[in-house]
């Protein structure tokens, strides 16, 4: 009783000092002076981690997460829609309205940043009511509407040549979509703390070789890797001991469950990548 009690009153006194604190020193007496001090001190910590790290934009699905965070020792990046934000310069061939219509409904249905973009290209109109549509993961859309087969994706997908995006109707290419992102502004001080503390970066996209800024390059210096299938970039990160890998989309969940801890990096609070031991807000790292 007289534990409560001192609890209590600390807790009351601290509510005039300093209300933000007041719960928490009331219940770190509970946790130094109470014989199950052991069982409080576990979630108390993991969820005062928890508060703290929401707040930076990092929100953890589990006190598991946040252990294996703490012991992260190599961190594995995917260049789009993580190292990159929203494009700066497009540039889409004309389409007539019915197409549009067909590709915006594809596009409506992907998490890829290239969809995204495409989609706010091809917005202010109708969606045609697919038969069929299906995501060929890091390659890229496919849909069937009125008997015709339409595709977007990688032009080494859809048997073309470039590095851009490719639309096709039955096999015919009809236009094409090609993007510049440019890289988020201040990474470079993000990367610096990390490697003070002992981390390793690695760089995995699926994308076509991109030169680095000039400030982040020494950090990926003999560790960069392009043109890399999900499959391969599970492949990279399978077996390595204490690694994170931090991605955007769909196409990055095989390497998510390959490493230890998978962050998945979203545009806004709404998105939700599964099987991601955690989601980062991908304004936090601007």
């Amino acid at each position: 009783i007289s534990v409560l009690i001192i609890s209590f009153l600390a807790t009351f006194v601290w509510w005039f000092i300093n209300p933000d604190r007041a719960i928490e020193i009331g219940v770190s007496v509970l946790i130094i002076a109470c014989p199950c001090a052991l069982s409080l001190a576990a979630p108390f910590a993991y969820g005062t981690a928890s508060k703290l790290l929401s707040e930076m934009g990092l929100f953890m699905k589990s006190g598991l997460g946040i252990e294996k965070l703490a012991a992260s020792a190599r961190f594995f990046w995917d260049k789009t829609g993580t190292l990159t934000q929203r494009a700066t310069a497009i540039n889409m061939t004309e389409l007539c309205e019915s197409d549009k219509a067909v590709f915006r409904a594809m596009v409506a249905r992907s998490s890829h940043p290239v969809s995204r973009l495409l989609e706010q290209c091809l917005q202010g109109g109708p969606r045609a009511v697919l038969s069929r549509w299906e995501e060929h993961v890091g390659r890229g859309v496919e849909a069937e509407f009125e008997g015709r087969i339409f595709a977007l994706g990688s032009a080494q997908w859809l048997n073309t040549t470039g590095d851009y995006t490719v639309l096709t109707i039955d096999g015919h290419v009809v236009g094409d979509f090609k993007s510049e992102f440019s890289y988020r502004a201040n990474l470079a001080e993000l990367f610096k703390a990390i490697a003070y503390l002992g981390g390793e970066h690695v760089l995995i996209s699926g994308d076509h070789p991109r030169e680095l800024p000039r400030n982040w390059s020494k950090y990926f210096e003999g560790k960069s890797h392009f043109n890399k299938s999900p499959e391969q970039k599970s492949a990279l990160v399978e077996g390595q001991k204490n690694a994170v890998f931090l991605g955007d989309g769909l196409n990055d969940v095989q390497a998510m469950e390959s490493a230890d801890l998978g962050i998945a990096v979203v545009e806004n609070s709404m998105s939700y990548i599964p099987r991601s031991g955690a989601v980062l807000l991908a304004n936090k790292l601007l």
